[in-house]
């Protein structure tokens, strides 16, 4: 991937879509370039993989508004920005907001894909260290010589 293509105005269309969409490869799509080259900047730059939670948050939001406010009534466009408008699928938000529900909100619970994950204390991985040297000691003294 070329770094010099993620321009600073290629950043921020990508992320206005993706805040828009909650879709990495139509954003993609939309500013000439690749979905793999998305996660390669969101791995190595911690500010664009922040701005890239914003985005999905932003997007979740809608999304889920969208949905609520289908279920309650026809959906009248909204507009949010110059990005063209396309009919409401409440099939695909459906699986979106499933999909996207534990990487947005339990981001704990997800270990890939730039979110959260909860790394153990020094003295949590001392403990387990200590367990582990101690179970393998009662191991040496059972054996038969």
């Amino acid at each position: 991937m070329n770094v010099d293509s993620w321009t600073p105005e290629k950043r921020a269309a990508f992320l206005d879509r993706l805040a828009a969409w909650c879709n990495v490869k139509r954003a993609c799509a939309d500013v000439e370039l690749t979905p793999e080259g998305a996660y390669a900047l969101r791995r190595r730059d911690a500010g664009f993989a922040a701005d890239w939670r914003a985005a999905m948050l932003t997007g979740y939001d809608r999304l889920e508004a969208a949905v609520l406010e289908d279920a309650l009534k026809p959906l009248e466009p909204v507009e949010h920005s110059e990005l063209p408008e396309e009919p409401f699928d409440r099939e695909q938000a459906m699986r979106l907001l499933k999909m996207y529900y534990d990487r947005l909100h339990r981001p704990e619970r997800v270990g890939r894909g730039g979110a959260t994950v909860k790394r153990a204390t020094p003295e949590e991985t001392d403990a387990a260290i200590l367990k582990q040297l101690e179970a393998l000691r009662r191991r040496a003294a059972v054996k038969p010589a």
